[in-house]
């Protein structure tokens, strides 16, 4: 009797799949972002500001700029308020997006970190970088910091 329970207890285990501990391939939901940010975000951000504030004043495209979050954009125009009311002829006196007063007209990536820091370099001018921070708010890598705009100093990119 107990052979017979022995052979059936052995034939059951070898009929079992022994392959059920291998894991299938997952595949990525489609609901979830990315888990590493996108740097073509800060490119585009950054290349869009360099135009427009060369021009002069680009409060208004801040403010409605879907690829910022509110805190972004409450610190920039924060900043840019205080710096007017201490000095109302100079203002902040350099562009705080680029923590410098002159800087290039278009950049490209140089490196990107899994905590969301990209470094942007100047296309024709290469000794010039800049920090860009990229949070993920409701499933959107968004431009959350950049020069010294809520960039930790120990990250910030001095020219």
């Amino acid at each position: 009797m107990r052979l017979i329970y022995l052979l059936i207890v052995v034939t059951i285990g070898f009929s079992c799949n022994t392959r059920t501990n291998e894991k299938s391939p997952v595949q990525p939901d489609p609901k979830v972002p990315h888990l590493t940010p996108d740097p073509n975000i800060a490119l585009k951000f950054t290349n869009e500001y360099a135009v427009l504030s060369s021009k002069g004043n680009s409060m208004d495209w801040i403010e409605g700029n879907r690829l910022l979050t509110a805190n972004f954009k409450s610190i920039y125009k924060n900043l840019l308020d205080s710096a007017i009311k201490a000095d109302p002829e100079m203002g902040l006196g350099f562009d705080p997006v680029f923590n410098a007063q002159d800087y290039p007209d278009s950049f490209v990536i140089k490196n990107i970190d899994k905590d969301g820091f990209i470094i942007l370099q100047g296309k024709d001018w290469q000794n010039f970088l800049v920090m860009v921070k990229l949070v993920c708010e409701e499933k959107n890598w968004l431009v959350d910091g950049a020069g010294i705009i809520n960039i930790p100093a120990s990250k910030q990119i001095g020219h």
